[in-house]
């Protein structure tokens, strides 16, 4: 029986796809394999609130208790659920998608994302599962747990402390989400002065529209000055720091050439990552291991390999089992607090390869990628891409999608190669 949960957690259509029936069925679940309370937190879309309704009265019609952390950040959840000892905690959200998605994230009593099997288990449940046969006379509650998220905030603040840049200007970016109030809350407490917070007032529809990381990530005119985005349900950051873009794979290349002895053991990465910033691991003596995409597949080698840090070039750093946007976007702050003008000298002296990604809705993704890749066409499109350069295709495991990756030292051996896989598409008539 097919898996609900892909790359990262069940994700859909809400009313098309994720359904009020299967957010009734996965209370049922929880509430019949479960102890100890649930923990529960929401992004900002409409339908949040709706499903996290359906979850939490389905739990307490079974006896069993919620602790409601409210709109909260993935991180932020995990935090909470993981320190006041609950079975699971469950995160709504759809990330960086648009508000007419939606989508479910669960972590076990480690905080860690539930594993393939449990993943298995629950989408066989939801598909057959037909109804209650007893519900016992004890009804559950849902406790309030909103005034909990100052634990999360004292606990990020105590790991940093900032004197030389507090009156740097800063543009935060909360993506309309989860992070609206937290980001701006911990950025002042730890002192900064100088900042201005946008993309901070959630209407239930704005999540991510023309804002956040993946808006940053993309925008091809950025600000000479230092912006800190989040996605959003806050697990990951993009920034901005004097035009240049800081992800994931840029903020591992500062941080080995700042504090090399840290990452002996080695590091974690996934086949996304540009070859220039592989090549600066490796150049610095550090093991590099390549995962599947995904934080969770990141983090399953870190723990094999044993490796203390992991990310991926999206945003996700892996310090532990999650990524957190916030965490990220202070660890960049620490950095300039620490050398600026090293980090100035280093994002000059970068020079990465080209690098493109491109995203395709086609008939048959899996056929599609079989095919090309044992075409003649293939070979002269690798040919054009090096010396340096690949091809990448892959199925998108959060969404519909085929995507590409093209990498070359030439932009336009790019351009060539995307004209050429494009011809290749419409002749073959790929496209639904």
């Amino acid at each position: 029986m097919d898996n609900l949960f892909k790359t990262d957690g069940i994700r859909g259509l809400s009313q098309i796809e994720l359904t009020p029936l299967l957010f009734h069925k996965l209370g049922i679940y929880l509430a019949l394999n479960s102890n100890l309370p649930i923990g529960l937190g929401y992004d900002t879309r409409e339908s949040s609130i709706l499903y996290k309704n359906i979850i939490s009265t389905t739990i307490n019609s079974l006896g069993k208790d919620v602790y409601d952390f409210g709109i909260v950040t993935t991180p932020c959840l995990n935090y909470l659920s993981k320190e006041l000892h609950c079975e699971y905690g469950v995160m709504i959200t759809a990330s960086h998608n648009p508000y007419q998605y939606n989508g479910i994230k669960i972590f076990d009593n480690n905080g860690k994302k539930i594993d393939i099997f449990l993943q298995e288990e629950i989408s066989n449940f939801i598909k057959t599962f037909k109804s209650v046969k007893f519900y016992p006379k004890s009804i559950g509650k849902t406790f309030d747990k909103h005034k909990d998220v100052n634990n999360y905030i004292n606990f990020i603040i105590s790991k940093f402390n900032f004197i030389k840049i507090l009156n740097k200007e800063i543009i935060l970016d909360a993506s309309n989400d989860s992070g609206s109030l937290i980001f701006k809350n911990i950025i002042e407490k730890l002192g900064f002065n100088n900042f201005i917070s946008k993309n901070d007032c959630p209407n239930g529809q704005n999540i991510n529209k023309d804002c956040g990381s993946t808006y940053l990530e993309n925008d091809k005119n950025k600000e000479k000055r230092l912006i800190l985005a989040l996605d959003g349900d806050g697990d990951r950051f993009i920034g901005s720091y004097n035009s240049y873009k800081i992800d994931g794979e840029i903020l591992c290349y500062l941080l080995i050439n700042l504090y090399n002895d840290k990452f002996k053991n080695g590091i974690v990465s996934t086949p996304l990552t540009n070859r220039k910033i592989v090549q600066a691991i490796t150049k610095e003596c550090i093991p590099y291991y390549e995962s599947k995409v995904g934080d969770s597949n990141v983090f399953d080698l870190m723990i094999k390999k044993h490796c203390k840090f992991g990310f991926e070039a999206s945003g996700h750093l892996l310090f532990s089992s999650y990524s957190d946007g916030i965490l990220s976007s202070l660890i960049f702050l620490s950095l300039l607090e620490k050398d600026e003008n090293k980090i100035k000298k280093l994002l000059k002296d970068l020079k990465l390869n080209h690098f493109k990604q491109l995203n395709y809705s086609l008939k048959n993704t899996d056929e599609f990628i079989f095919n090309i890749t044992h075409s003649d066409i293939y070979k002269s499109l690798i040919s054009y891409i090096k010396p340096g350069g690949r091809i990448l295709f892959r199925k998108s495991g959060t969404e519909d999608l085929c995507r590409i990756i093209l990498e070359s030292r030439s932009k336009k051996a790019i351009k060539k190669v995307q004209k050429e896989i494009e011809k290749y598409i419409e002749d073959k008539r790929c496209v639904e």
